[in-house]
């Protein structure tokens, strides 16, 4: 993408947040600072006060803040820089022996490299979509996610006729049904029924996250070895109480994906997710939309009701 189309799509970014937030009069005469709330790419960023156009030009960045991992944009909240680069590096092509680098929209530096095999290939929009859409599935609708279901009965069966037998001899009709009723409710959310197969809403799901995880692509990549976390993490939220940072609402809850939703602990029962994934991710998904500032960043909620 050009520099002045990036430039036109960020300035146009801000003024519909304008309109949304019911901004104020512009500032004029306005220095920005990294406290500035600002909308954007990774490059270009306006600030929402006066809309003064910010264009990094990476490590040399006016706003440049130095931490321990590495040089960030105060304004974007992105990397610029590793902690020991000279060079502003985010991409390799690899060819032969030789290797040219670049890191964010920086200088490209050249060295020496052992050969690798070949790069991973870049999802496209038709494959990201398609692989959100296969984890929705998974996680609310798929065979795997009827099993869980279908085991967790069993353990409550079984654990309410332990509890009915251990009531104190001999048991009356009435404490047993008390005993059991108590037990049940208290692991009733771990037996909330899967979705149906074929249930249109869940492709409408898919493609909500799918917009949602785009607004945060630039510092959460969409690889097949992080979708299932990505995705797992977005429906946890929405099945509990959503996202909120400094009273900014990034993820509002649903009561249908809570109605099909397991609980978080759950989530490590399928094949292909681990509980420290989803925390992991989870993590990531508030630090991108958080800057540097502390402040939250401006993105449109994920919304699904």
């Amino acid at each position: 993408m050009s520099l002045n189309l990036e430039k036109k799509n960020a300035i146009d970014l801000a003024l519909r947040s304008r309109a949304q937030n019911g901004a104020p009069e512009l500032l004029t005469g306005h220095r920005c600072t990294d406290g500035c709330t600002t909308v954007g790419t990774r490059r270009v960023r306006v600030c929402l006060a006066s809309l003064n156009v910010h264009v990094c030009p990476g490590q040399s960045c006016t706003f440049a803040r130095f931490t321990s991992e590495g040089t960030v944009c105060g304004l974007s909240g992105f990397s610029v820089a590793g902690p020991e680069e000279n060079a502003t590096l985010s991409y390799s092509h690899v060819t032969g022996t030789t290797s040219t680098s670049s890191r964010h929209w920086g200088q490209g530096v050249r060295m020496s490299a052992k050969p690798a095999g070949r790069a991973a290939p870049t999802e496209s929009g038709q494959m990201t979509r398609a692989v959100i859409e296969k984890h929705v599935c998974l996680f609310l609708a798929s065979k795997e996610r009827q099993k869980i279901t279908a085991d967790e009965f069993e353990k409550v069966r079984q654990s309410c006729q332990k509890a009915a037998k251990l009531v104190k001899s001999p048991p009356s009709i009435g404490t047993a049904i008390v005993t059991v009723s108590k037990l049940y409710d208290s692991r009733a959310k771990l037996c909330l029924p899967p979705a149906a197969a074929d249930a249109p809403w869940l492709k409408t799901l898919s493609v909500a996250i799918l917009e949602f995880w785009r607004q945060l692509s630039d510092s959460i990549p969409m690889k097949k070895k992080n979708a299932p976390s990505f995705v797992a993490a977005c429906i946890s939220f929405l099945s509990s109480d959503g996202l909120t940072i400094e009273g900014v609402v990034f993820i509002r809850p649903s009561r249908l994906v809570r109605l099909h939703c397991v609980l978080p602990r759950q989530f490590g029962l399928f094949s292909c997710m681990t509980c420290r994934r989803i925390t992991q991710t989870t993590r990531a998904i508030k630090a991108s939309l958080t800057l540097p500032s502390g402040r939250p960043r401006v993105v449109t909620p994920l919304n699904f009701s």
